[in-house]
């Protein structure tokens, strides 16, 4: 163990480096596996970054001697082991590089000692957080369901020999056992579940039992009949699982050749699913849900539930599930998929609630009192104002009796099925005589007003106004409870966010519903007009009178038709004041994080000074580099606006823009510190050179000679310009330093405005956390070809016309460029598109793809990270660190490209190429 911690056997190891040695001892066994053992030592101590940390020898036994011994106890499939085993050096390096940050942010220097052990512990923290969620939570539903943890996990045997660490070393070695031990087993079972990951409760449910199997977890042998060759893991847990999903919807996988993986929908299924056909969503649930899961899993034959079997055999047991009965709809189908209106007003209900009660006070304010009937009777709606707003509370009990028919209509099988008994028919009667208060009340009212009694009105209205607007409330704000509707707690949310949510959501109802109701009196004043009947000014006497009349009918027609109009111009317009809203309120924000700054923010020369907030905030480490020694006194005029490092990084920029033709010679030249190192020709070699830092960190043979120095000139286009000369050149005339290019302009314009809002800190490298652009390919084009871009003998205009017209200034630079490579011949043709010759075409092709919707395009304008972060090691690299040595720092460890080829076997030789 000293050995393997210090390196040294006959020098006492330290506290740290001894449990480390007792971490990779841990997960020592038999000589089996080995040769995997060492693959995936190899991968860790030759192939990454990581190898050069300290301890990175012992933290390399440990997890290659963690996955061997998990692959050959469960069986998992040789090839996930090593890719998930790559795929946890991937996360362990980015997350070395966030544990780096936080001492930069501190403004400490890094501490590598310990980035290995903090780094696992984020992992764990971070990968494992709904993992660890879904646990909590099926100990706190059913304490007892998993056993006793006390002694730790014993994770197929695997397990047991970490724990007596805590004894032999420390509480610490212990705790990272048990985390690397986690997230092994998770990545392991994630990795082959294949389509299970749909379900992620699924894969946690496996992975706990996994974590508590004991040595006894042996699978019935892979020679039975039926199983083919695969490993026992795939065969034996993932594949009957997802037998159950396949048969829910598929009859069977028919087709030949290129379609030979093609799956048969089940008869009326082509469309959509039926509302009561089970999904991943019903069964992800089934696995979150503590009470379903423990009642729902059940054996072969019925005999007994797979939570009746002891914690440490659970795992065993789950080759004998009855996935298909476990899984049957009527266990799992808690809501139904309904293509109809009530599934829409199931998930809306509130939105129109709200506009429901608005539109109805907006109209109740409007129309005013009606005038008083020669017989004295009431109106339909009531005279007085309190009793016609009481008619609003009507709403409380129609909208809840909707509600609750759109929810029995979604609602499916297994939560239907577990709504009965007494409790549950006591709790339906009370739900109801609640709802109904505001009806029974209002009954009450206009009993009173009938009958005159003032003393019983005045009892009765503001009960009803209060449990009117209690209904409402609870309605509004108190979405449906319980553990059926909320398995997951809410989201936290801080008062500042709480509070500016309400204060919007507030200003844009208010100023809705107060120009709403100038409409609504242009409305009721044009019924007025219009000498229609009013229904609701209208006295039971005169309806019964008149309702029979063709007159009253068309009147009443009319009369709906029109409010009718308006309630939906009142509830369509709710997405006009909320885009509004968010204008102003956008608005507001870039005030203040300009910090109100309005002058100059309109007339500041933003790209003059690009390179100040570039020095300051993209590559401003450079200051923490140039500090001067301790007593010296600096003079008041020195300053560092400027990093030594920006016109180095500028040209090169610039240098990407005349390869991809944005900029012609001259305009790079123009817009370069180092014009005369500036070269007509731009290779993409050119662009791949390492960028200089200062000459003190470069060998002698490498440092220039005194007396060649280099030559800077500041370009024009960062020249310092008063308010007047920038608004004429951007305004009047034509500045001669500015790109003609529309792209062009574009970035430097970004560029500039980017530069002026707060930005994050940027990383240090070589502690730069990974990024993984995944990109979706399905049948887009990938690169233009010729055929495509132009055909001979065919009358209409060629695409490569039309590209040329339309890029014209950079098909002017893309010629010039290419006539400027030594030993090339590029004949100047123009239009003439048949007068090209193949070698031509081969890179007029590229170009017109840079310019049109291809996977060329995307791959090759995401791919300029990998340079960028170079850019950022050129310049600015914590030189001290280990991983910042040569043959180990490599941008490709913080960068992907992954493209998804979704039709990969279906291309031609074509596109293969």
């Amino acid at each position: 163990q000293a050995q393997a911690a210090g390196g040294k056997g006959s020098e006492p190891a330290a506290a740290g480096e001894g449990v480390l040695a007792g971490l990779a001892a841990a997960w020592l066994g038999d000589e089996e596996g080995t040769t995997l053992r060492q693959q995936l030592k190899d991968q860790m101590m030759r192939h990454s970054c990581l190898r050069v940390l300290p301890h990175a020898d012992a933290f390399a036994d440990a997890s290659s001697g963690l996955f061997s011994d998990l692959q050959k106890t469960f069986d998992f499939q040789v090839d996930n082991v090593k890719n998930q085993y790559e795929h946890l050096l991937s996360l362990w390096r980015s997350q070395c590089a966030m544990v780096a940050d936080r001492f930069y942010e501190e403004g400490q220097p890094v501490i590598e000692t310990h980035l290995l052990e903090e780094a696992l512990g984020d992992i764990h923290a971070e990968l494992m957080e709904g993992f660890l969620v879904w646990r909590e939570k099926l100990c706190r539903d059913a304490p007892a369901v998993l056993g006793d943890r006390s002694q730790g996990r014993p994770c197929g045997g695997v397990g047991r020999r970490a724990l007596p660490l805590a004894g032999e070393a420390t509480d610490v070695a212990a705790g990272l056992a048990t985390e690397l031990a986690e997230i092994a087993v998770y990545l392991l079972v994630w990795g082959e579940a294949g389509n299970v990951r749909f379900m992620p409760e699924a894969v946690y449910f496996i992975t706990e039992l996994a974590l508590g199997a004991d040595n006894g977890a042996k699978f019935p042998s892979l020679t039975k009949a039926g199983w083919g060759t695969s490993n026992r893991f795939l065969s034996r847990v993932i594949r009957p699982m997802y037998s159950v999903v396949f048969e829910e919807w598929y009859l069977h996988v028919q087709g030949t050749g290129q379609q030979r993986d093609k799956k048969k929908l089940r008869p009326t299924f082509d469309n959509f699913l039926p509302p009561d056909v089970a999904n991943y969503d019903d069964w992800n649930e089934f696995f979150g849900d503590a009470g379903r899961l423990i009642k729902g899993l059940v054996l072969s034959g019925g005999r007994k539930r797979l939570f009746e079997v002891p914690p440490a055999e659970r795992f065993a047991a789950l080759a004998d599930v009855d996935w298909k009965r476990s899984l049957h709809t009527q266990r799992t189908k808690t809501h139904r998929e309904v293509h109809s209106l009530w599934g829409v007003f199931s998930s809306t209900h509130r939105i129109w609630l709200l506009h429901a009660v608005l539109f109805a006070v907006g109209c109740v304010a409007v129309t005013g009192d009606p005038s008083a009937t020669a017989d004295g009777a009431q109106p339909v709606a009531g005279r007085d104002a309190g009793v016609r707003y009481a008619a609003v509370g009507l709403l409380v009990p129609a909208h809840a009796m909707l509600l609750a028919l759109a929810r029995w209509h979604v609602k499916g099988t297994a939560a239907r099925s577990s709504r009965k008994g007494l409790c549950w028919l006591f709790c339906r009667l009370t739900h109801t005589i609640a709802w109904a208060l505001p009806a029974a009340s209002y009954v009450a009212i206009r009993w009173a007003v009938n009958r005159g009694d003032a003393e019983m009105l005045s009892m009765v209205l503001p009960f009803h106004h209060g449990a009117s607007v209690v209904g409402i409330v609870c309605l509004l704000l108190a979405p449906k409870g319980g553990g059926r509707y909320q398995m997951w707690s809410r989201t936290k949310i801080g008062c500042n966010s709480k509070y500016t949510r309400y204060v919007f959501w507030l200003v844009v109802i208010g100023i809705k519903l107060l120009l709403g109701t100038y409409i609504f009196s242009a409305v009721s004043q044009a019924t007025h007009r219009l000498e229609i009947s009013l229904p609701g000014r209208q006295t039971l006497t005169e309806l019964s009178q008149v309702w029979y009349s063709p007159t009253w009918a068309a009147d009443v027609s009319l009369w709906m038709l029109l409010w009718f109009a308006t309630f939906f111009l009142f509830l369509s317009d709710t997405q006009l004041w909320f885009t509004i809203a968010c204008a102003g309120l956008g608005v507001v924000t870039m005030l203040a994080q300009r910090k109100c700054q309005v002058w100059s923010f309109a007339w500041e020369d933003a790209i003059a000074k690009i390179p100040q907030r570039f020095s300051d905030k993209v590559i401003g480490f450079y200051r923490q580099e140039l500090r001067p020694p301790p007593g010296h006194v600096r003079s008041p005029r020195a300053s560092l606006k400027l990093s030594p490092y920006f016109p180095a990084v500028w040209d090169r920029i610039l240098e990407y823009m005349r390869y991809e033709d944005k900029l012609d010679n001259q305009l790079l030249s123009d817009l370069s510190f180092a014009a005369c190192e500036t070269s007509h020709h731009t290779r993409w070699g050119d662009l791949t050179r390492v960028l200089g830092r200062r000459s003190v960190e470069a060998g002698p043979e490498q440092r220039p000679p005194a007396s060649s120095p280099r030559k800077f000139k500041l370009p024009d286009l960062f020249r310092p310009k008063g308010s007047l000369e920038t608004a004429m050149r951007q305004m009047c005339m034509k500045d001669p330093y500015w790109p003609q290019t529309a792209d062009a302009q574009w970035r430097l314009i970004a560029l500039a405005r980017g530069l002026g809002l707060p930005m994050p800190r940027p990383f240090r490298a070589p502690h730069v956390p990974g990024i993984t652009v995944l990109i979706p390919h399905y049948g887009e084009t990938i690169i233009m070809e010729k055929d495509e871009l132009f055909m001979e003998g065919r009358p209409e205009v060629p695409l490569m016309h039309w590209l040329k017209s339309t890029y014209s200034t950079e098909f002017a630079a893309f010629t010039s460029r290419m006539q400027s490579n030594p030993g090339r011949m590029w004949p100047i043709a123009g239009d003439e598109w048949g007068e090209y010759t193949a070698a031509q075409w081969k890179k007029v092709a590229p170009w017109a793809s840079m310019r049109m919707q291809t996977l060329w395009r995307t791959v090759a304008g995401m791919c300029l990270y990998h340079p960028a972060i170079q850019c950022h090691y050129d310049v600015q690299r914590q030189s001290s660190s280990v991983l910042s040595q040569p043959g180990v720092w490599s941008p490709s460890d913080c960068f992907t490209c992954l493209v998804s080829m979704q039709i990969y076997k279906n291309f031609d030789r074509q596109r293969l190429a």
